[in-house]
């Protein structure tokens, strides 16, 4: 058993694209542990590979094991692949080519480690894949069991490879429309996929991110973080944003690290906003079965039908689904004057007397501002955000 290689997954299970896995097999006729968690002083290993977690919070962490591998003669390689570059030694000057993508292993020949008995009885081993339920984790509402989960490494590939297909036939479906791309293709100036610039353009937009962590412990949370306002956010109140996002999804947008934002005075309205970007109320009618069968036209203000339209709906508003628990007008113009007095909170110069222009006020802010993470033009803010143009 001496001697063997040990991947320490921590992020993510793939096979597939893990130059970690590659180095962990690159010696042949030792054996081979992938684990989460291992004692490797104790299992006598050689070599261990894993996976950059590039996020300050686990900084400290790795450091230990870096240094705790050079003590007892561990090899230790840790390996670039949750992002396109190296966040703490690149700069947007500096970067060059990302790391390219490393071939499927084949596990042909690889001997994987046995643990000793003691391993056993000193901690639980399941007989098999345990249920969520058997952890004590449960749904919040059974109302959410509406999509079933298919996860694992072989899925994800299949349904990438659906969404890119989709992507790629949408964007090339427009240019058929109007004649472009054939007139492109004629005269000869067609070099690129233009599909492929949105997708570009989200991955060089998460890598930003990445980035601008590195250095920022506080990156995870507003309190103490120099690129958020420290904004007193209320709960949400879209049912179908919370419950897709309970259903398998995550919350990507917040407006705390993008305070030019604010300096617009501008309050999207939650049904204007949805009629705009979901005409037919696909989405809420997936999230919020109660409202399934209401109307398009008062799909996304309920309270507004009448109750005979209710009644054929199966939807009382009131009974079957809530009343409005919020007057929008008045939340807005709330919010807007909230917006106002943070400006000069954050400023230091509030004054009882008189109102303070808020874009004025909060561009005074951003001049004396640190170099941190913001959108590059109010042309960026609106496009991320899904404004009005």
């Amino acid at each position: 058993m001496l001697g063997g290689s040990v991947l320490w997954f921590r992020h993510g299970l793939r096979l597939h694209d893990n130059p970690s896995l590659h180095s962990a097999l690159e010696e042949k006729g030792f054996p081979f542990f992938p684990i989460f968690i291992f004692d490797g002083e104790t299992a006598g290993i050689r070599k261990l590979c894993f996976e950059q977690d590039c996020e300050p919070v686990w900084r400290a962490r790795d450091d230990s094991v870096k240094n705790a591998c050079k003590e007892i003669g561990v090899v230790c390689k840790e390996h670039v692949s949750h992002t396109l570059w190296e966040p703490d030694t690149h700069t947007v000057a500096t970067i060059g080519d990302p790391p390219r993508p490393v071939g499927e292993v084949d596990f042909t020949g690889v001997k994987f480690g046995s643990l000793p008995e003691s391993f056993y009885n000193e901690f639980t081993v399941f007989d098999k894949t345990p249920k969520p339920e058997d952890l004590g984790v449960f749904l919040e509402t059974e109302d959410i069991r509406m999509i079933r989960w298919v996860g694992g490494e072989t899925t994800a590939l299949k349904q990438m490879q659906q969404r890119l297909t989709v992507e790629y036939e949408t964007f090339l479906s427009f240019y058929w429309s109007v004649q472009d791309l054939f007139r492109q293709v004629h005269q000869g100036r067609l070099t690129s996929n233009s599909a492929s610039h949105f997708i570009t353009g989200q991955l060089i937009w998460r890598e930003y991110f990445y980035t601008m962590s590195v250095n920022n412990p506080n990156y995870g949370q507003m309190a103490g973080n120099p690129i958020c306002l420290d904004i007193p956010w209320k709960t949400p109140s879209g049912d179908e944003l919370q419950r897709s996002v309970c259903a398998g999804n995550w919350m990507w947008v917040s407006s705390s690290a993008f305070e030019a934002l604010l300096d617009s005075g501008e309050c999207a309205c939650p049904v204007r906003l949805g009629q705009r970007l979901d005409p037919s109320g696909e989405y809420v009618r997936r999230y919020v079965p109660e409202l399934a069968r209401m109307p398009v036209e008062y799909i996304y203000e309920p309270w507004k039908a009448p109750i005979d339209v209710q009644e054929r709906a199966s939807c009382i508003i009131g009974k079957d689904y809530p009343d409005p628990v919020v007057n929008h007008l008045v939340a807005a113009q709330r919010n807007r004057n909230a917006m106002k007095w943070l400006s000069r909170s954050v400023a230091g110069r509030l004054q009882k007397d008189k109102w303070f222009d808020i874009v004025g006020e909060l561009r005074h802010i951003l001049q004396k501002a640190p170099p941190h993470c913001c959108p590059s033009s109010e042309d960026e803010i609106r496009q991320f955000m899904w404004l009005n143009e």
